[in-house]
């Protein structure tokens, strides 16, 4: 079955976003599962983009979403780093000291995890995607494309004109022998006239 790339890109985006977007949305944050719920979501819709995008499109796709989400990750992981360090240097008092000691490696610790978390699950993801496209490619069987070699150190042209099969040529032996005797054209290679039996 031939598929439209950009329709079925399209539909596995769209696939992605339906799976994760509900998960995150209704997940019930007071339990301590959600994070299963939250990778569910976000691994069925890379299976998804993989399975109906088209071949490799899925893997690519996905790729770039963890690269975005990733990127999002590390960004609020270092600014949390970053007001860890904050919280050390604004010691002031007593209490403001205790507070800095319990929160700023609270903060360092969160920043931390949440940027290789977010590395983790891009790759998780991207994997998944790959897993999905394959399982698509054996579904729907695209056509491979014609791959034409050419020898080495020639590239191949394909030719403009119309192809035009040849006609066999019949082979044709000697020319036809005149009889002496009788002035009788005999086929060429006898030896002797079919008319009056002369030799030629």
């Amino acid at each position: 079955m031939a598929r439209n790339r950009f329709l079925f890109d399209v539909i596995g985006i769209i696939s992605f976003f339906a799976s994760t977007i509900p998960v995150f949305l209704f997940a019930n944050t007071e339990n301590a599962s959600v994070f299963f719920g939250w990778g569910g979501g976000i691994f069925g819709g890379a299976l998804l983009l993989g399975f109906f995008a088209f071949k490799n499109d899925g893997i690519k796709i996905t790729a770039i979403i963890a690269g975005l989400i990733a990127l999002g990750g590390i960004i609020i992981g270092v600014l949390m780093i970053v007001g860890a360090a904050t919280i050390f240097d604004s010691t002031s008092d007593l209490g403001e000291l205790i507070g800095s000691l319990i929160l700023g490696p609270l903060f360092l610790i969160i920043g931390i995890i949440l940027i290789i978390a977010v590395i983790i699950v891009g790759g998780i993801s991207i994997g998944v995607a790959a897993i999905g496209s394959a399982i698509g490619e054996a579904v729907w069987k695209d056509k491979k494309d014609k791959i034409f070699t050419a020898a080495p150190g020639q590239t191949y042209v394909p030719s403009k004109d119309a192809y035009q099969p040849t006609t066999p040529v019949k082979p044709q032996g000697p020319s036809s022998a005149v009889c002496k005797q009788c002035n009788a054209s005999n086929p060429g290679g006898d030896k002797f006239c079919i008319n009056c039996g002369a030799k030629l």
